[in-house]
């Protein structure tokens, strides 16, 4: 099995935070997902199924359908963060 390092980014939603990520090529053109530190609101959702813990902090993140883009993986992820941190703002505002 051959695994090929693609490199490292941020994944990124408003000015609500930063998180780390890496994305890594296996099986052919596969590629696996990850971040590190997601935001707690992320665990409030039917999304968090699909973190799978790796290490401490760190979630190899499993997608419906095979991921081969490197854009596509990282959209991906940035579309679950806002989903999650959007749906926990809107909780709180209707708390208020």
């Amino acid at each position: 099995e051959e695994i090929t390092f693609i490199g490292m980014c941020i994944y990124r939603f408003r000015k609500d935070g930063r998180w780390p990520g890496q994305i890594v090529r296996t099986y052919g053109d596969e590629l696996e997902t990850f971040i590190w530190f997601p935001p707690e609101a992320l665990r409030k959702t039917k999304h968090w199924a699909c973190f799978n813990p790796v290490k401490p902090n760190q979630y190899r993140v499993h997608f419906l359908e095979r991921v081969t883009n490197v854009s596509q993986a990282i959209l991906n992820v940035q579309r679950l963060l806002a989903e999650a941190i959007i749906f926990h703002s809107d909780k709180k505002e209707a708390r208020k």
